[in-house]
């Protein structure tokens, strides 16, 4: 399955996006789109591959999936398996401790507990990253700030 990059006009914004027939959704996006949209690179990868490029290029991000155009975004090549995420990496607990850490070091910093608690579901805002990382060390892996685990859930009352 591609990722795409496709270009608003010559130098406009690009859209990294993924689909299974990235030429047919290019042709979707231009109906709702007023300057031509030109196909300037596609890759093998997926939904993973897709995410990965989105926090590469996050400093360029202007809405959503679109980001200003960046040269690195003709060579820039994602790890052939996007595996490397600490939910998928380390499994779901080790996950979960990363983000107790995440929402404990975020009110030690200050931030309101019905802020922290949303954070699970749209990320750390970036004010609070660079202190929560340097918090956490060497080993911690900042893309975990980009991949909230969503809502905590109660605990089951079941007895297993």
């Amino acid at each position: 399955m591609p990722v795409y990059f496709v270009q608003a006009g010559d130098d406009g914004p690009v859209k990294i996006g993924w689909a299974t027939n990235p030429r047919a959704r290019i042709a979707d996006l231009q109906t709702g789109h007023y300057e031509p949209l030109r196909l300037i690179r596609i890759i093998e990868g997926d939904r993973l591959h897709e995410r990965w490029l989105h926090v590469r290029f996050r400093g360029h991000r202007l809405q959503r999936e679109w980001f200003a155009f960046c040269q690195d975004m003709l060579s820039v090549v994602p790890p052939s398996v996007v595996l490397d995420l600490p939910s998928l990496r380390r499994g779901v607990r080790t996950a979960n401790a990363e983000w107790a850490f995440i929402e404990e070091q975020g009110l030690c910093l200050g931030a309101k507990p019905d802020a922290v608690r949303k954070w699970r579901v749209r990320g750390v805002p970036h004010r609070w990253r660079l202190p929560i990382a340097s918090a956490a060390g060497p080993g911690f892996d900042p893309i975990i700030f980009d991949l909230p685990p969503g809502p905590r859930r109660a605990p089951s009352s079941e007895a297993a």
